[in-house]
């Protein structure tokens, strides 16, 4: 009997896990090219990826109260948001900042060490293309060949080593165009075509590969690029190219979107997709206090996984139900803190009350 009692009275253990919110903007300027009763635009933005869960979208203007609606545009694979505007009059000029709260993983994932690379025979139908050449990957070229039999078979942690090692020896940062072979020819790179050749150097060595459009938390910089490498056992794993790190946490990027064979690429080999808009002119914006993109931290949290997988839930539900019914306004709550307030422990409820706090 005593012992039944002490056991309704031990403590529960309870699983946490570390995540950070993080803020991220999108600056754009925006002109009405005639009198524009239904003009939008689309433009990329934080999308749910792995432990990253988009908990409020936000289109502020200059002037305000210029934004009738958001929704979410599946297109091709990506999904974009689509703003669009309360009537404009011919020429009006605007400013548009998109800024996305988001909640995601900074625990330490995988460090790769005993994870078998994948053979042909592991690779489902949906990878099979990221073991091929892509525009700005050329992993059939002699040279990108040669690099990778250099490359480890043992696991994925020596091979993502001796790409990264390679990198850091061999190609300083520069500019120019970004595609693999022209920053091998020319020694020289900005994290677009670190991505590119690491891209190349993993393929090449048989390990899948792809690029991924992200934001770099911490910094006001444009957008950036790394790459990602699937295994049986992990699925992808991402790779920071520029920075030569590996294993990588959620929270040290926030991820636009993943950068397909088929994706459309810009001059110099450069997977950025511009903003457009229908009944308007669309442009990224800098001005002199910071970049057209950029990300925070605005906390650390560390949450019981069933808070943390909640909300992480309820937001992506959030995001998917945008893709079918417009949000009317210029905001919004994909995870409402008086939603999910009463069903959340103390920290999880003050999370989402961080994150859904007006500037």
């Amino acid at each position: 009997m005593l012992l039944a009692v002490l056991a309704v009275l031990a403590p529960v253990s309870v699983k946490t896990v570390q995540v950070s919110l993080i803020e991220s903007h999108t600056n754009l300027s925006v002109t009405a090219q005639e009198a524009a009763p239904n003009a939008f635009l689309v433009a990329s933005l934080p999308i749910p990826y792995r432990s990253q869960a988009p908990l409020e979208i936000r289109a502020v203007t200059r002037p305000t109260n210029k934004v009738a609606r958001l929704s979410i545009l599946d297109e091709s694979g990506d999904r974009l948001v689509r703003v669009e505007f309360a009537p404009l009059a011919a020429g009006e000029a605007l400013e548009l900042d998109l800024v996305t709260t988001l909640m995601s993983s900074s625990a330490p994932p995988d460090d790769g060490q005993n994870v078998r690379l994948a053979t042909p025979a592991d690779l489902p139908e949906e990878i099979r293309p990221y073991l091929g050449v892509q525009p700005g990957i050329e992993s059939a070229d002699e040279r990108v060949r040669k690099i990778a039999s250099e490359v480890s078979g043992k696991d994925l942690a020596h091979a993502a080593d001796d790409v990264l090692r390679w990198l850091g020896k061999n190609i300083s940062a520069g500019g120019g165009p970004q595609g693999a072979l022209e920053v091998l020819e020319r020694g020289s790179s900005a994290c677009t075509g670190f991505a590119n050749l690491g891209a190349a150097i993993f393929v090449a060595a048989r390990i899948p590969a792809r690029v991924l459009p992200c934001i770099l938390v911490g910094v006001e910089q444009q957008e950036h690029y790394i790459v990602e490498v699937w295994t049986k056992e992990l699925g992808w794993s991402k790779v920071e190219t520029t920075l030569k790190r590996f294993p990588l946490d959620d929270s040290l990027h926030v991820i636009l979107r993943q950068a397909r064979p088929d994706s459309p690429r810009g001059p110099g080999h450069v997977p950025i997709l511009h903003p457009r808009g229908t009944g308007v002119d669309a442009a990224f914006r800098y001005d002199e206090k910071r970049c057209f993109q950029g990300a925070k931290r605005l906390g650390a949290f560390d949450l019981d996984e069933k808070d943390e997988a909640r909300i992480r839930e309820t937001a992506k539900a959030g995001f998917d139900a945008l893709t079918r019914k417009a949000a009317q306004g210029p905001s919004v709550e994909l995870a409402p803190a008086g939603k999910l307030g009463t069903r959340l422990g103390s920290r999880a409820r003050a999370l989402l009350e961080m994150s859904q706090r007006k500037p």
